[in-house]
């Protein structure tokens, strides 16, 4: 899939040293880790399940 479309986001120090971590920790980078976060996000066009 070509990633042509960015996002420029503003964390605290609190939440970057997190995501940093993390992404360390998993051996990718901090970009991965919020794609694949976005990634498994429900599709807002499926019906809502209750």
């Amino acid at each position: 899939m070509i990633k042509d479309k960015s996002l420029k986001i503003r964390l605290d120090s609190e939440e970057y040293a997190k995501l940093q971590a993390y992404a360390e920790l998993k051996k990718v980078s901090m970009a991965h880790i919020l794609r694949e976060y976005v990634r498994r996000l429900p599709n807002p066009k499926d019906p809502v399940r209750h």
